[in-house]
């Protein structure tokens, strides 16, 4: 649902493809480490109980012979006060409204990713998009970064997350991939990093290498590792990990287009 804020800010946008608030269980999570309510909750049952544990200690005769026979009651009636007490704080916590922790959604658009954290809103374009990293290139999660510098952090941990991290990898591809080709097809080099893709090759480092020489393109399974072989080498001309790679879905999106089947 796009509240009214939203729509004001978005409005030359369209209607939007999806949306995806906040994870629910992410609600839970909130509540269950807010301190003020956990605490008092835990302590109105614990304390209790250790009261019944000192007094089935009297009862029992397991008292210590050095301790005067009074003092387990004596601790259980205080164990006992302590524990009314945080049932008080408690029954007090859990009225106040819930502990809410902003965190970010995201609105899908044709044209754009809203991102909304709270009241905020920010507008990204696609077309203004120049890198997108993976969690394994950007701490734990997905990264935009805009051309005119701006990072946003993306998390999968909202409603239809698989869905939209899907989207969204696949519309920032597909957003960069004429320019990547009208560039492959002016000679230039689309660099990945350290690996660059040519119309006549691929550029690693220091290194060239035709594709007239190349002998085989491999993925091994979970697309941890790409390597290029060479014609007639026994170790690969190249091994990189794409995870590691910005824009990895447009360099597989450009590799199908540009290189020769192998």
């Amino acid at each position: 649902m796009v509240d009214e804020h939203q729509r004001d800010r978005t409005s030359d946008l369209g209607e939007p493809v999806s949306v995806h608030p906040p994870a629910g269980w992410l609600g839970y999570v909130d509540q269950l480490t807010d301190v003020e309510r956990v605490v008092p909750c835990v302590l109105a049952v614990a304390f209790p109980a250790l009261a019944v544990y000192f007094v089935w200690l009297h009862l029992s005769g397991r008292v210590p012979a050095e301790f005067p026979p009074f003092v387990m009651l004596a601790a259980a009636a205080v164990a006992f006060a302590i524990g009314i007490g945080s049932a008080v704080l408690a029954w007090r916590a859990v009225r106040m409204p819930p502990k809410v922790i902003a965190r970010p959604g995201y609105t899908v658009y044709n044209d754009a990713l809203v991102i909304k954290v709270g009241n905020a809103i920010d507008v990204l374009r696609w077309s203004d998009i120049t890198e997108l990293l993976s969690p394994a290139a950007a701490g734990g999660k997905f990264r935009l970064i805009a051309e005119d510098g701006r990072a946003f952090d993306i998390t999968r941990d909202v409603e239809d997350g698989g869905q939209f991290i899907q989207s969204m990898v696949q519309r920032v591809a597909a957003e960069m991939l004429p320019a990547a080709l009208e560039a492959v097809s002016a000679g230039e080099t689309v660099m990945f990093g350290k690996l660059g893709i040519r119309e006549d090759g691929l550029r690693y480092k220091d290194k060239r290498l035709d594709w007239s020489e190349v002998s085989s393109i491999f993925v091994v399974l979970g697309g941890s590792t790409l390597e290029f072989r060479k014609q007639g080498a026994l170790l690969p001309w190249c091994s990189i990990d794409p995870n590691m790679l910005p824009n990895n879905e447009l360099l597989a999106q450009l590799l199908i287009r540009v290189a020769p089947a192998h």
